[in-house]
């Protein structure tokens, strides 16, 4: 029986770590495509970004702490003195975001471990390791204002070093105190890549163990085009209906949070989403009377519908998601999203902690509409077709003046 509940446990719990949306974008770049020159127009093209001038970015912000270090500590009489003992980098690697309630992305993750040496005259020196993620994102990647961004996230630090005698005199933990005293760890730093709009990103190695060659390449997209009516651009049209508050008690019969509810709802589709104030009883329906989001089908794969209930001042957070593939036509037709909410059970002789127990509480009520550029339903939603896709230079839309 323990066995069982403890397998049921760790079932929960990964459960629990996954119920996040998945990223809608932005996708890997095709391997077709060529590299970006002067020359190209109107073509998609790649351009790279060598991950060794990351690699001497981060030593450049690190060395420049360790100097500041170093003047703070003479300015003091302290002779100690910091240097940078060692820059590790790994691979870079796609991830996606991890947040629960709100879209998520494919960013490229290129993970370091600086470590400091911090030298003590008399006694051993000590060692400083952090973890530092330097993250890639390209930002909008599904609008015409995207850009290439590149993180930098510090994890904490660890402290090594010592030796048996600073234990036998006790003065281990004085001399570690001293060296955290006067560490401060390198702080989050965001730098945008200058003239790098994107629709595509991702990361190479190239094949070898060396990382001197590893890139970070992103697609480039067309450029110098407009859309007109006669193009056919298919698209992805999601309405909001309305919100259905459902009866949800707990297991005393009571109302979970309250009899009159003021609420925030926020929907997402994709990455575009609405928000509406609302104030709502065990039964109430409300119209949302929101704008309709309007997706350009061509950049989908896939259409993640988010669905979050705020609840001020307290703001719980109740969220939901739902998933369409773009080969089952974004999954066109009406659509109820249950969202739930939450309460704690006090421990009782089989449980020796609180529970949190999950009961609906909300219904959302949208619609997926799955459209060509003339307003018409393509097959229901239901089709795999698509209209042909015609790209206009806009040369040849500029007409010259009459004299």
């Amino acid at each position: 029986m323990l066995k069982t509940c403890t397998m049921l446990f760790f079932c929960l719990m990964a459960a629990a770590a996954a119920a996040q949306p998945p990223p809608s974008g932005p996708p890997v770049p095709s391997a077709a495509l060529a590299p970006c020159n002067a020359t190209q127009s109107n073509r998609p093209c790649k351009a790279e970004l060598g991950v060794f001038l990351i690699t001497n970015t981060v030593r450049n912000l690190a060395q420049a702490k360790v100097d500041a270090t170093n003047a703070q500590l003479a300015a003091q009489g302290r002779s100690s003195r910091a240097s940078i003992e060692s820059l590790k980098q790994w691979r870079p690697s796609r991830f996606a975001t991890q947040m629960l309630n709100q879209p998520n992305s494919w960013f490229v993750k290129v993970p370091y471990i600086l470590t400091i040496k911090v030298s003590i005259p008399v006694t051993s020196d000590r060692h400083i390791g952090i973890p530092i993620d330097v993250n890639v994102f390209c930002s909008g990647w599904q609008t015409d204002s995207s850009q290439v961004i590149i993180r930098s996230q510090p994890g904490p630090a660890s402290f090594e070093g010592g030796n048996i005698l600073e234990d036998v005199f006790n003065v281990g933990n004085y001399i570690d105190a001293q060296v955290r005293s006067s560490f401060s760890a390198p702080l989050p730093v965001t730098t945008p890549v200058p003239n790098s709009k994107c629709s595509a990103i991702d990361g190479s190695d190239a094949g070898t163990q060396a990382t001197g060659d590893d890139l970070i390449f992103w697609t480039v997209p067309r450029r110098n085009l407009v859309v007109t009516d006669a193009i056919a651009k298919p698209t992805v049209e999601v309405t909001f209906d309305s919100l259905t508050r459902l009866p949800a008690r707990d297991f005393h019969n009571n109302i979970v949070y309250a009899e009159s509810e003021a609420i925030n709802l926020n929907v997402y589709a994709n990455e575009d989403g609405r928000q509406k104030a609302l104030t709502m009883r065990e039964g109430d329906v409300a119209a949302l009377n929101v704008p309709a989001v309007r997706l350009d089908a061509r950049k989908y794969d896939s259409l993640v519908v988010i669905g979050n209930v705020d609840q001020p001042p307290n703001d719980p957070r109740d969220s939901a998601f739902a998933v369409a593939a773009k080969t089952a036509g974004f999954g066109a037709g009406s659509k109820i999203m249950q969202i739930p909410k939450w309460y704690s059970r006090p421990p009782d002789q089989f449980n020796p902690k609180p529970t949190w127990i999950r009961v609906p509480g909300y219904e959302l009520h949208y619609t997926v509409r799955y459209l060509n550029s003339g307003g018409l339903a393509v097959d229901g939603g239901t089709s795999t077709v698509r209209p042909p896709k015609v790209a206009v230079p806009i040369e040849t839309l500029i007409k010259p003046k009459t004299p």
